[in-house]
């Protein structure tokens, strides 16, 4: 319940109490959530740590935690044939934009 008097507005000790709980409750479930890396506690407001957690993660991508060497192997078959391809060589054609309509026209016109 809020009394105001005058411009001075103040909360009963119950709100203030609920008010106190419900934002500790929610400071470490952000905290739990984030993997402790948003801590209200130390910053204060969530302005100021929605402000802190966003200029972390623009800073930089986080090191990549340790793989297993099945997981290692893994990622690396799975990147080799994007990172690292080998050049084809074989039977291959080539499309060409600017002849295809008459290679449609030459099929149609001879039934190939």
């Amino acid at each position: 319940m809020v009394f105001s008097n005058s411009e001075i507005s103040i909360l009963s000790s119950s709100m203030m109490e609920e008010a106190h709980k419900c934002y500790n409750e929610e400071a470490d479930a952000i905290l739990w959530r984030s993997d402790e890396q948003i801590n209200l506690r130390t910053t204060g407001t969530y302005a100021t740590a929605s402000l802190r957690s966003f200029q972390d993660v623009t800073r930089g991508p986080k090191k990549a935690e340790d793989l297993s060497e099945e997981d290692h192997w893994i990622k690396s078959a799975y990147m080799g044939g994007l990172v690292w391809p080998e050049p084809y060589e074989g039977i291959a054609t080539e499309l060409d934009f600017n002849e295809y309509p008459n290679i449609l026209a030459h099929s149609i016109a001879f039934g190939q």
